[in-house]
């Protein structure tokens, strides 16, 4: 995680999953890391089915937390961070680079002037936003970051978790609103669009003619621009 501060910057603030890529990053990772695993698939399973839905929407509603996340980052305990760092370098050169949203990142490359700070913000795994980071050439970078004891293996928990904390952390962070972009395909990242002079919601072309549109812009008075992937 970096942190860079330049005076008389405008920020940009972009997520990741389903934004910059159609993926969401953590779960897909771990499921090509644990592909072989059993167990994980045994806990996929539960988790999918009615009851394990409904457990997990139940548990996020009252407690803002997402146990079927908090679980399954379990099965990455006693990895080394080495070992993470190359699942993850094998994860993106095999699947997600070929999930790029290509029309999103073309609007990323046209801000990358003096006036812009480009900042990518994003709940998933520290070591994949750091890859996604520097593939993008993007130096500025936060995300949810694993847990590590003294000897680097991964303890197979958060350390701490941006998931649907964004705004929070960046003003802790001494990033004040309003800034100047936001780009997300988010929901959770409502707060953090109602903070930003510009938006650009990112909606998968087939919501197109359902009700996302029309909400987004009932609840954004400073939506501009929505874009279809």
């Amino acid at each position: 995680m970096r942190i860079i501060f330049y005076m008389n910057k405008k920020y940009v603030i972009i997520d990741l999953c389903g934004t910059l890529y159609s993926s969401n990053t953590t779960f897909e990772f771990l499921d090509y890391v644990f592909a072989k695993n059993l167990k994980y698939h045994l806990f996929k399973f539960f988790f999918k089915n009615i009851l394990g839905k409904s457990i997990n929407k139940i548990i996020t509603y009252f407690f803002s937390t997402d146990l079927l996340r908090i679980l399954a980052i379990r099965f990455l305990k006693g990895f080394s961070r080495e070992e993470v760092e190359h699942l993850v370098d094998e994860y993106y050169y095999n699947i997600l680079q070929y999930k790029k949203q290509h029309n999103v990142i073309e609007l990323v490359d046209s801000l990358r002037t003096k006036e812009y700070e480009l900042i990518i913000v994003s709940a998933t795994l520290d070591c994949i936003t750091k890859k996604v980071a520097q593939e993008l050439n993007i130096y500025q970078y936060y995300s949810s970051e694993l847990f590590y004891d003294k000897e680097n293996r991964c303890l197979g928990k958060i350390k701490y978790d941006l998931l649907g904390k964004k705004l929070d952390f960046l003003l802790d962070k001494g990033f004040n609103p309003p800034f100047e972009i936001v780009i997300s395909d988010n929901i959770s990242d409502l707060k953090l669009m109602q903070k930003a002079l510009l938006v650009y919601v990112i909606i998968p072309f087939k919501l197109r003619k359902n009700g996302t549109i029309y909400y987004y812009q009932k609840v954004l008075l400073i939506l501009k621009h929505i874009m279809y992937n």
